[in-house]
């Protein structure tokens, strides 16, 4: 569990670093003279991805609380809505322009599908520290950058495209859940 721990603290300093050390940024952009090597950053988060991944993998099972009844339905009814939330960020359909951070939504909303199935330790440590991160980062956006120009609405072939995708994904999630033995439901 400490290869996961040291892998999220990775995730979430990295990923928080612009917003809390805007100084030591620019600082290290002048030493470098532009901003901080993007593909430097980019390992890191990828190595603090593959530590988090392999740490939860190996993993000890420690049940810490137990899980509501209806949680494994409400977190398949969480997760559909946040596969929309992440996948209207990268096609800028209806969602895109009705919230400001649907990624980070998504992350929440995935965290919290996770925490409402999940009732171990491995599993509280990560949904938790992640879904925290998510909502962390999506106050400091707000409280740094107060205005949000909405964008240009979709069409409705984009948002059609978008939940017909929502769902071929949902299903093969759905599908590796249960070939792995975690029945979503």
């Amino acid at each position: 569990m400490t290869v996961m721990i040291i892998g999220l603290l990775l995730w979430v300093v990295l990923h928080l670093f612009k917003r809390f050390s805007p100084r030591v940024r620019y600082d290290l952009s002048v030493i470098f003279g532009q901003d901080i090597p993007k593909g430097t950053l980019a390992i890191l988060i990828i190595l603090g991805l593959v530590m988090i991944i392999f740490g939860y993998l190996h993993a000890s099972f420690q049940p810490i609380y137990e899980p509501p009844s209806w949680g494994g339905i409400a977190a398949a009814a969480l997760m559909f809505l946040a596969l929309l939330l992440a996948g209207s960020s990268m096609s800028k359909t209806l969602f895109y322009s009705k919230t400001r951070h649907p990624l980070l939504m998504a992350t929440s909303l995935w965290s919290l599908a996770h925490l409402l199935s999940n009732g171990d330790l491995a599993s509280a440590l990560l949904f938790g520290t992640l879904g925290f991160w998510a909502l962390l980062q999506m106050s400091l956006i707000w409280l740094q950058d107060d205005v949000w120009i909405k964008p240009a609405k979709s069409t409705p072939k984009q948002d059609l495209f978008l939940l017909l995708g929502v769902c071929l994904v949902y299903a093969a999630i759905f599908g590796l859940h249960y070939n792995l033995g975690h029945s979503p439901f």
